[in-house]
């Protein structure tokens, strides 16, 4: 994922002086906006791959891995036999219908967007009266009021 700090941190930049210079350089803007163009369409590739295909997960069972395979091994002291897990721990693939149905909306949002019909009929009073006077005619009553608040 795009990241200005730690950009800022590889470069040896503090933040500040990237951000004065996306405002004073216009080669660094240039430079930088292409880079950060580069990085969310690597971010949006890596999102549509875990949607298409998802990720691999560890199977759980009671907080701890599980495995196809244990030797049993006798503990000499105690004579309790321990189950050692031999190879790898059982995976199983999961996909995330709701990055699914994220990136349907941001790529076709005609077509996947929560639908809304708002229809209104009537009429909406907010209760605001409007001035029917001249510019001055509310002048000389701003002045009026502000007066009178001024003066008490």
């Amino acid at each position: 994922m795009p990241n200005r700090s730690r950009a800022a941190k590889a470069s040896g930049f503090q933040r500040e002086y990237h951000y004065r210079l996306l405002k004073s350089d216009p080669k660094w803007k240039a430079a930088f906006e292409e880079a950060w163009a580069m990085g969310c369409e690597q971010l949006e590739d890596t999102a549509a791959e875990r949607a298409r295909f998802g990720t691999s997960d560890v199977v759980m069972y009671q907080g701890a891995p599980c495995y196809w395979k244990y030797r049993k091994v006798k503990d000499k002291t105690t004579g309790k036999i321990e189950h050692i897990p031999i190879g790898p721990p059982i995976t199983r693939t999961v996909q995330s219908d709701g990055l699914l149905q994220f990136l349907l909306r941001g790529a076709m949002p005609h077509k996947y967007r929560d639908q809304v019909n708002v229809k209104h009929s009537g009429k909406i009073d907010t209760g605001v009266k409007k001035f029917a006077g001249s510019m001055e005619e509310l002048l000389a009553l701003y002045r009026k009021l502000t007066s009178k608040t001024a003066a008490a």
